[in-house]
């Protein structure tokens, strides 16, 4: 007796056996579905994601809204973390090192999989490694040359003194004096600061060189040590490190310190490298990876938003520090920051962890390698960035983004226009020049036109600009383009 009308009933006849057909209605329905949906795969991802949905959370939620976005969006990254697991598997590192900040969102949902056994079998083990690109890049440099500083001047093209001394971890003020003699303004921004004389001379000076390239020798001992205590030696072998993207340059600060191990980069999206890429890594992205392709490149022009959402409350790292017996992390931690995680970001990253256990379970049921969540996961992150909800624009716009590395400071995103400005901007080039730089320092312009915060007026002026300048875009690119 069976449901199988080939398999339990007619190949049992052929044998000589009695066989009875017996298909009860509802469990076959459910095998027919079920068939149905191992060779639809995209449209079962697509109907797993509303059944996630559907369940209940499994406690009372403070921010229901923003805990049930975090389950909308939970497959973007599981997946990632599910194929940081398979590549690390593939790539036979002995160790994966999640990098602070966003890594620490991240090795949650890596060790749930593991908990929940994804792959059947056990992954490389895991650990949380504290670095920043203000805490590693002037230990990575060989000395205080303008070769070594094109590192950090590909990147920022025009960049004040001062924030070229906050960005090795120097204090500004001290050298006030010293650029005084030499013409420079601390906060005054030059461009192509590697041609500028003036930067030229203060680098020569030998009281700034000697007290810099002091600073830079004990930077690099003390994460050299740090590094060591963490089992990340110079010593040949084969690591993986964890990252949100979006050049790796701190992989690239790492490798310079640890020539003899082969690093091993995995980050959910790569923009186009800048500097010439140690021989000893290698890069790798789950999304878009602009060094090979095209293919979504548009997902990495607003970055920003994914990173809050991949936020830790701990800090950024700021460097290192000797104890009596051991080297400390020291961290700047910034309150608002932190009120915004607490209100918004954690609710987020609550519906993404408590996921899992559903994804685990459909995608070993249904043997989903992570190549296959990949199409839907990169739209998930275009929705992110393109279609917000108030709420994400909301906290967005709230916080003061952490610029030290680079600008030399923090970038307030609630700082806006007026309407008046936005209407100039229709008739006066001057105008124009103002809005650009403005949506260019905002860092998210989808999100500016979702945030309920930002006068409806001025929403609305600001997407009737928008929308006249693509306009005017696509006639030049139809119309003149050959000429």
């Amino acid at each position: 007796m069976g449901d199988n009308a080939e398999a339990d009933v007619r190949a049992a006849k052929r044998m000589g056996v009695a066989a009875l057909h017996f298909q009860p209605r509802d469990e076959h329905e459910k095998r027919r579905q079920r068939e149905a949906s191992f060779h639809a795969r995209a449209e079962a991802l697509q109907t797993a994601s509303r059944d996630l949905l559907a369940i209940p959370p499994p406690f009372p939620c403070e921010r229901q809204e923003i805990y049930d976005y975090g389950r909308k969006c939970s497959l973007l990254l599981v997946g990632f973390t599910a194929w940081i697991m398979e590549r690390a598997v593939v790539d036979q590192v002995k160790e994966l090192y999640f990098f602070t900040r966003e890594g620490e969102f991240f090795i949650e949902i890596y060790r749930r999989l593991v908990k929940w056994d994804w792959l059947g079998f056990s992954p490389p083990s895991a650990s949380v490694l504290p670095v920043s690109r203000l805490a590693t890049f002037a230990a990575s440099l060989k000395n205080l040359s303008t070769a070594e500083l094109m590192r950090l001047w590909n990147q920022y093209s025009t960049q004040s003194l001062g924030a070229l001394l906050k960005s090795l971890g120097l204090e500004p003020v001290e050298f006030t004096e010293r650029a005084a003699r030499h013409g420079l303004e601390l906060t005054r921004p030059i461009p192509y600061p590697w041609q500028d004389t003036r930067i030229q001379a203060f680098l020569d000076d030998p009281k700034v060189s000697a007290e810099i390239e002091a600073h830079l020798k004990a930077k690099q001992g003390q994460l050299s040590t740090y590094l060591e205590s963490m089992g990340l030696e110079n010593v040949a072998g084969s690591v993986g490190i964890v990252d949100i993207g979006w050049r790796g340059t701190i992989q690239d600060n790492l490798a310079h310190l640890l020539p003899s191990v082969a690093l091993h980069g995995y980050y959910l999206g790569l923009n186009r490298f800048l500097n010439i890429q140690p021989e000893n890594i290698r890069k790798e992205a789950f999304g878009p990876n602009l060094n090979k392709d095209e293919g979504r490149g548009f997902l990495l022009d607003f970055v920003a938003p994914l990173e809050m959402l991949c936020n830790s409350p701990s800090g950024s790292v700021i460097g290192y520090e000797e104890g009596e017996h051991s080297i400390r992390v020291c961290r700047h931690t910034d309150e608002e920051e932190n009120r915004i995680y607490d209100a918004y970001v954690r609710h987020f990253q609550a519906g993404v962890l408590d996921a899992v256990p559903f994804w685990v379970d459909f995608l070993r049921t249904h043997a989903y390698p992570s190549s296959e969540l990949q199409p839907l996961a990169m739209d998930i992150w275009s929705d992110i960035i393109q279609h917000p909800p108030p709420f994400l624009a909301q906290a967005y716009f709230q916080l003061n983004h952490n610029e030290t590395f680079g600008m030399g400071g923090f970038s307030n995103k609630r700082r806006m226009l007026t309407t008046g400005e936005v209407l100039g901007a229709f008739i006066s080039r001057k105008q124009r020049t103002k809005l650009h730089e403005f949506l260019r320092d905002n860092g998210w312009v989808p999100g500016l036109l979702a945030c309920p915060d930002v006068d409806s007026t001025f929403r609305w002026v600001l997407g009737k600009f928008l929308w006249a300048l693509g306009i005017r875009r696509w006639v030049r690119r139809r119309f003149f383009s050959s000429l």
